[in-house]
């Protein structure tokens, strides 16, 4: 009656049940009810924590370009890094990455080991954007790149990219992994790593996603899923080549003032190996902003539980008419702090 979504434990019948209820989002006066039984959910959280307190003893890789698979030297950096991610977990400063390659592995295992040497108390989210985010943004004359992350706990699982390629374009992504702590570390350091090989083979979105999708569905059994939305930009062109695997619309704003939605649809990494990813191809001209995101931003709610939403979004994107990344990234912060205010965040954004 009151139009909003609530969970409760109840006990039915001598059980205990998890409730679920939320409104319709395209039906009116229609809602959506479930009745869980905790018992089997308590049990799969069980497995699932029981699955990443014994790590990950191998990682199957993906098919490449020809269908040739990555050698197993790629697989021993990745346990490594998995490894790590449980050393930072649990606190661990004496554990060192040993033996570390002179290239991206290295580079992730490096950055582990001066935050497990340096740091008296771990800052595990800060430590997750040192080794997952973009430490650097590539210099395009003409165009403007900003970023911002605010983790939701100490291990989240939002990841964002920006990645120039051999043919001088550049990939922007941003990805979501289902759940956060130990396991979503695992898979997003997975994701990078995998990115980081991938773009030397392939800079076209869908290849690149497909070979994503079976990575994950190989790894993780459809225990763990993620949505991810990627563009490669060609800045000589002023296009973008987009793929879309269940991630939340990405906005763009015309140099008119104009603000649409770039809409894919697609299910996301992991779900099955013979998932298909389509490709949208848009013109992005002078005076035009594109702006990524996780679902975190939009569905941020405040004491009220009402959710920040999109129009707030778009008049943001409306307002910063000159374009500037920066200043759109801060004025779309302010206003969803303003929405949420000092109330804790539920997800990354």
């Amino acid at each position: 009656r009151q139009n909003k979504p609530a969970m409760q434990t109840v006990q039915w019948r001598g059980r205990p049940w998890l409730a679920v209820v939320a409104p319709g989002a395209m039906l009116d006066r229609f809602s959506l009810f479930a009745l869980l039984p905790r018992e089997s959910i308590d049990r799969a959280g069980a497995q699932t924590w029981l699955w990443v307190r014994r790590g990950l003893a191998f990682f199957l890789v993906f098919s490449g370009l020809v269908g040739l698979v990555l050698s197993a030297t790629v697989l021993r950096p990745v346990d490594q890094l998995g490894e790590a991610v449980e050393a930072l977990r649990r606190r661990d400063r004496g554990f060192r990455l040993r033996d570390l390659p002179a290239d991206e592995f290295g580079e992730l295992g490096a950055t582990f080991n001066r935050f497990l040497a340096t740091t008296e108390e771990l800052e595990l989210a800060r430590v997750i954007q040192e080794v997952l985010l973009p430490r650097s943004l590539p210099a395009l004359p003409g165009y403007g790149i900003a970023f911002r992350y605010l983790p939701a706990t100490e291990l989240a699982g939002d990841y964002l990219d920006v990645l120039p390629l051999p043919s001088g374009r550049v990939l922007f992504l941003v990805g979501d992994v289902t759940g956060h702590g130990a396991a979503s570390a695992l898979l997003m350091a997975m994701v990078k790593s995998a990115l980081a090989l991938l773009v030397r083979r392939t800079e076209d979105p869908p290849e690149i996603m497909d070979h994503l999708n079976r990575l994950v569905h190989r790894t993780m059994g459809r225990k763990m899923l993620m949505t991810l939305f990627l563009a490669v930009l060609d800045p000589a062109g002023h296009r973008l080549v987009c793929c879309n695997a269940g991630h939340p619309y990405p906005l763009r704003r015309m140099a008119e003032g104009g603000v649409d939605e770039i809409k894919l649809v697609a299910q996301p990494l992991g779900v099955g190996p013979r998932a298909r990813f389509g490709r949208l191809e848009l013109p992005f001209p002078a005076g035009s902003c594109l702006v990524l995101f996780s679902d975190g931003l939009y569905e941020g709610c405040d004491d009220q539980e009402r959710v920040f939403g999109y129009e707030p979004l778009q008049a943001c994107l409306q307002a910063e008419r000159d374009g500037d990344p920066d200043r759109v990234c801060t004025r779309i912060l302010e206003a969803f702090q303003a929405h949420v205010g000092a109330r804790p965040l539920a997800d990354d954004v």
